[in-house]
């Protein structure tokens, strides 16, 4: 999208810092008669703040163009920066939805994304996109970046050339930030065939990524319609784990996941044949049950409703019947009452005609899922004896009664 004649189809919020490459883009805007509303953002962290402030306000009133200012609170504690970055764009996105715009401009350069992707490579990180993209929705707003074919000299020999006014920020100087220090000991001492050089190799890069996405996505997609440990042990490591980061995220912020902890689930879905649980955070855990894998709530509310006679209704987990197949009956004695029907726990068992029947052996043989066993519909008596499971039936002293009742799962 970002080349000018798309852009003129829509109206467009421009951030402008006062900066050389923000001030250049707005007087290219205006050059390209683009329809757009100035957002500046003053921190108040710099003295120099209103002076960069006031830049902005000036030339928007000397050319006519509509300004807004939001002032960051810059005693904020915690992360400034991450604090900042979200009131930027928020405050964005809050004159895109007033004026209607198609979204934001902001004035990212060439030197902007080789200085991102040196940050990535020292990093050793592996980035959704190396460098800088041209466009993306971010914070909810859809940001643009029409810059990124200029270098920093680029924008400064425009803003000489028209004599537009700049300032810059001093804090740029200082080699107190990784950015800076890489863009002083390295980028600025590239020479132009060697930025484009480097732009190219962040290309290919994207390009090969894309590539792998594609075939990472099909993947995926073939894999989660039956979700079978086989066919995720036949996959290559690489392709394991990113169908295993694809199918997390559906759930949970794989961001918080730490590689280490996916390399693990993957090791015990190669190595382990017996059904596994692996918590993944306080609401979610990864189950292996028989072969299959699938992410259920790790804390699964239980439930208990207790009955001081019989009384026939719904519930979300079970019926009472006053009628209904012979293995769902249940004969109550007098003593029996109150009854509680609750959910399966660990420990239950129930005696029956031919032996005691441990419930959680019973769901194992009978490969009853993960999920489902958490809910399972369990009658305990008065005694706090469990004398009727849902597909086992009932206890050897509970046939001969003649009040009977139906429990439906």
């Amino acid at each position: 999208m970002a080349n000018w004649r798309e852009l003129k189809n829509r109206r467009w919020v421009v951030g402008v810092s006062g900066g050389a490459d923000s001030m250049a883009l707005l007087a290219m805007c205006l050059e390209k008669q683009l329809d757009v509303i100035v957002a500046h953002v003053n921190y108040q962290k710099r003295a120099s703040a209103n002076r960069d402030m006031m830049c902005v306000v000036n030339f928007c009133k000397a050319h006519d163009v509509m300004c807004h200012v939001a002032y960051c609170d810059p005693h904020h504690q915690g992360n400034f920066q991450a604090y900042a970055r979200a009131y930027r764009y928020d405050f964005y996105r809050l004159l895109a939805d007033t004026y209607s715009c198609g979204g934001v401009l902001v004035a990212h350069q060439m030197d902007d994304v080789i200085e991102t992707y040196l940050m990535q490579r020292k990093r050793h990180a592996t980035p959704q996109y190396y460098g800088i993209r041209e466009e993306l929705i971010l914070h909810n707003i859809l940001v643009v970046r029409p810059l990124l074919a200029y270098t920093k000299k680029d924008l400064l020999k425009y803003c000489e050339k028209h004599a537009i006014p700049y300032y810059d920020d001093e804090s740029n100087f200082s080699d107190d930030y990784e950015r800076n220090r890489i863009r002083h000991a390295v980028v600025d001492t590239l020479r132009l065939e060697d930025k484009k050089q480097m732009i190219r190799e962040i290309e290919e890069l994207n390009e090969a990524k894309q590539k792998q996405e594609r075939l990472l996505f099909d993947a995926f997609s073939k894999w989660q319609m039956q979700r079978s440990l086989k066919d995720l042990r036949a996959m290559s490591e690489t392709m394991r784990l990113g169908v295993l980061r694809m199918f997390l995220k559906t759930k949970i912020d794989v961001a918080k996941l730490s590689g280490k902890e996916l390399q693990n689930i993957s090791d015990m879905i190669m190595q382990s044949t017996h059904n596994w649980v692996y918590e993944l955070d306080d609401t979610y855990s990864l189950v292996h049950n028989y072969e299959i894998l699938s992410i259920e709530e790790t804390n699964c509310k239980g439930y208990a409703y207790t009955y001081d006679a019989i009384c026939y209704e719904e519930t979300p987990y079970f019926a009472i019947c006053e009628e209904g197949e012979t293995i769902e009956r249940l004969a109550l004695a007098k003593e029996d009452f109150p009854i509680t029907i609750r959910n399966a726990r660990a420990g239950d068992f129930i005696r029956l005609r031919f032996g005691t029947k441990k419930v959680a052996r019973w769901f194992i043989d009978r490969k009853i899922p993960y999920r489902q066993r958490q809910l399972w519909p369990v009658v305990e008596n008065a005694a706090g004896n469990v004398i009727f499971v849902v597909g086992i039936g009932c206890d050897i002293a509970h046939f001969t009664n003649n009040s009977y009742i139906f429990v439906i799962k």
